[in-house]
């Protein structure tokens, strides 16, 4: 939290969204997600490293945590040294081109808070940390790995596309698919490649019958139809057969050529 000029705290916003699951938001510009089991939590995602972290999930839970990142984008993986391992699949080339540091925080914030979180640009730029966090050491990520938390276990699905690592994490006990940037409201891909991320779709929606909902990386709220999925399906199908195609649409966050439809949309050639 901090003082803000007006007195008032800004606080990082967390919902229960389903039984021992917990949104953790990087105040509306990133979603981060805590999964509790019986012997051991696990934190998916990091957010870019602003604000108390550790702090804000200490409130929520007193077991060990292990912490998973679903890329190796810095909006995900930057606080990642506010602990001594994190899971990270094969990103870290694709993801060099961000530096891990305080100058790509400030820039984060001033890029998305007027979009994600209008009004609160200030408090949260205030939040970066003065000094720079630390760095912890990578675990290897592999599809078909299994995190056992006690009570429910979360299965690594590698979906390249997004970037090259991606993974989403399937909770088949609580019927949960955490997307990382697999699956949002409005998908980024590396390059021009909608058949490998067609390929991870149809990968995640084979398995549809084993989950209701997706909780999503970015966007509120946080947890959706899992429908997206069969949605982004059709849409990169007429991409990859010329029925539809990308055109160049800057919006307020992203440079690069855009397919919209029904409320999602996806872009190619981005520069971020």
């Amino acid at each position: 939290m901090i003082k803000g000029e007006d007195n008032n705290m800004l606080e990082r916003p967390v919902v229960k969204i389903a039984p021992d699951t917990y949104l953790v938001s990087e105040y509306k510009l990133v979603n981060m997600f805590l999964v509790v089991g019986k012997h051991r939590a696990a934190l998916i995602d990091t957010g870019g490293g602003i604000g108390p972290l550790p702090e804000d999930i200490e409130r929520l839970t007193g077991l060990p945590l292990v912490v998973i990142a679903t890329h190796g984008d810095p909006d995900h993986v930057g606080g990642a040294g506010h602990f001594p391992h994190v899971y990270l699949p094969l990103d870290w080339e694709h993801s060099r081109r961000f530096p891990l540091n305080n100058t790509m925080r400030k820039w984060f914030v001033k890029t998305r808070a007027p979009v994600r979180n209008p009004g609160n640009e200030r408090k949260i730029d205030a939040l970066v940390p003065r000094q720079e966090l630390p760095q912890p050491e990578y675990l290897p990520l592999a599809d078909g790995d299994v995190f056992d938390l006690g009570g429910r276990r979360l299965e690594v699905i590698h979906t390249p596309g997004h970037s090259p690592g991606s993974i989403c994490l399937l909770d088949k006990e609580n019927r949960l698919l955490f997307t990382g940037d697999t699956v949002n409201v409005s998908m980024a891909l590396t390059g021009h490649d909608f058949h490998e991320y067609n390929a991870s779709l149809r990968r995640l929606w084979a398995r549809e019958s084993e989950f209701d909902s997706i909780c999503i990386g970015h966007e509120l709220p946080a947890m959706r139809e899992k429908q997206a999925i069969a949605r982004y399906i059709s849409m990169t199908d007429r991409l990859m057969s010329g029925e539809a195609a990308a055109v160049c649409a800057p919006d307020a966050i992203r440079v690069g050529k855009v397919f919209r439809e029904n409320g999602l949309e996806i872009w190619c050639d981005c520069e971020a």
